[in-house]
């Protein structure tokens, strides 16, 4: 079953042109999917994925910056990553096809303590493509001894832009 969910996440990620050292590695890639990221921005419409949109899509009534979306990392996997794994790397699958409108950050954040978050992981590569793609970040590993939250920063340009998430992914090691 193993060797056959590999095969299949290789298959996946070379489709959407990420290298195979990218996506070959030792460990192992956890779907965290897409239906799970929530906004304290009410600013934001989250349309979730449905049978005829395999992708959660966002809009936005207030154009801007500093739009974020966030997904926890499930419990299952947060305890599997204290048993003995690390963080190593995530990849988002998303497309941006209006000019001017992009991912502007990725972030993954462990919470300590409901008040206290310490960032473990930020990268600023704007994520533009405007066609359907995957992004890898690479991190230094990590092992999380809390909870840990995938966050997403949206640049969104005008109110009637989209942005389209596909799956995201955590890889452990």
């Amino acid at each position: 079953m193993r060797t056959h969910n590999r095969l299949i996440v290789l298959v996946w990620g070379l489709l959407f042109g990420l290298s195979y050292q990218d996506i070959a590695t030792a460990g192992q890639w956890m779907s965290l999917g897409n239906a799970g990221f929530v906004s304290g921005d009410s600013s934001l419409r989250l349309t979730m994925p449905y049978v005829g949109q395999p992708s959660l899509s966002i809009q936005t009534d207030s154009p801007g910056d500093l739009k974020w979306i966030s997904e926890n990392v499930p419990m299952t996997l947060n305890e599997q990553f204290k048993a003995t794994k690390m963080i190593d790397k995530v990849m988002i699958c998303y497309k941006s096809p209006d000019a001017g409108s992009y991912i502007s950050q990725i972030r993954l954040a462990q919470f300590s303590g409901p008040s206290q978050a310490v960032v473990i992981h930020d990268d600023g590569t704007d994520l533009t493509s405007p066609t359907d793609t995957c992004y890898v970040s690479k991190l230094p590993n990590y092992k999380a001894t809390g909870g840990v939250e995938f966050s997403l920063r949206l640049n969104l340009a005008a109110p009637f832009h989209k942005i389209w998430i596909g799956n995201t992914m955590v890889h452990v090691k």
